[in-house]
């Protein structure tokens, strides 16, 4: 019998039956919208076939949780529902095993440095881009995760726009709706990243331009990160790790970047690869704080 692991996102929620040895023996995923007649909470126990056995469920969410497993912060509206709720009680109530509750960046660096790419590193850092911007910093295989669990919400990093002279959240610049936006604005018509990124290939002059601003946009939060913990990798999460031409333009213009910035520092520069299981990290993440 295996572990249920839950990844809530924004977008989508994620479950899977996980192993003992941390592989996944059933995925399946549903749209984090619902109906406003029926509660979050209900929505995602009526995903769960009750024909389906487990001895524990390890949840990935977006936003700070604390020791207790209370979210402490907010992210999107479809999730408002998860702030201030200890999360580990309510489904602890619900099914009767073990529950663990960890952020969904720190899920996803703590898979990459136990069984990851970043395993063998002792510095390491994980950034997930996807509806909002999450990561986590890693020494020696173990989380760094700040007082009160705060350290690597990487998505509130101030960001200064000098054509509007606003400050933003970096994250808000670049998460993959703003990307979206960009091209939205230029165009009047709706795509997605994917859709963005195939009229690329097909030498769309709107898309290279939305895709070239929201890179140089990643590519300073890659910078900030840097000089803040300088690792030795950073791994790239999100189902957008997954596209190829993604992350050789990032890895581009970060090397790029790079000689510039630290050109009168010594060997500070960072490994840019994807995650080790792509969008699937926060669910296995979950399990190995549930289990260790």
């Amino acid at each position: 019998m295996g572990y249920l692991a839950i990844d809530i996102g924004g977008t989508f929620i994620k479950y899977a039956i996980v192993s003992s040895k941390y592989k996944i023996e059933k995925f399946w995923k549903v749209s984090s919208n619902h109906s406003i007649d029926i509660s979050l909470f209900d929505y995602m126990f009526g995903q769960i076939p009750e024909t389906i056995e487990f001895t524990g469920i390890g949840i990935s969410v977006p936003g700070i949780v604390d020791d207790s497993g209370t979210v402490q912060s907010k992210s999107s509206t479809v999730l408002e529902e998860l702030f201030q709720k200890n999360i580990c009680q309510i489904f602890k109530q619900k099914f009767h095993v073990p529950v663990s509750v960890i952020n969904d960046g720190n899920a996803a660096g703590l898979y990459e440095c136990c069984f990851g790419y970043a395993r063998e590193y002792k510095h390491c850092v994980c950034l997930v881009i996807g509806t909002g911007i999450g990561g986590c910093l890693c020494y020696n295989g173990k989380i760094l995760s700040g007082k009160n669990n705060s350290a690597g919400e990487f998505h509130l990093i101030p960001y200064y726009d000098t054509k509007e002279n606003k400050v933003y959240y970096i994250g808000d610049k670049c998460k993959i709706k703003a990307l979206e936006q960009k091209y939205f604005s230029m165009t009047g018509k709706s795509a997605s990243s994917y859709e963005i990124f195939m009229l690329l290939k097909k030498s769309d002059s709107v898309a290279r331009i939305v895709i070239n601003e929201w890179i140089s946009d990643l590519t300073i939060l890659l910078l900030t990160i840097t000089t803040i913990y300088n690792p030795e990798i950073i791994c790239i999460g999100g189902a957008i790790s997954a596209n190829k031409e993604f992350m050789d333009i990032l890895t581009h213009s970060y090397k790029e970047q790079v000689k510039t910035h630290f050109k009168r520092i010594f060997n500070v520069s960072a490994q840019i690869t994807c995650c080790s299981e792509f969008g699937n990290n926060n669910l296995l993440g979950a399990i190995i704080q549930l289990t260790n």
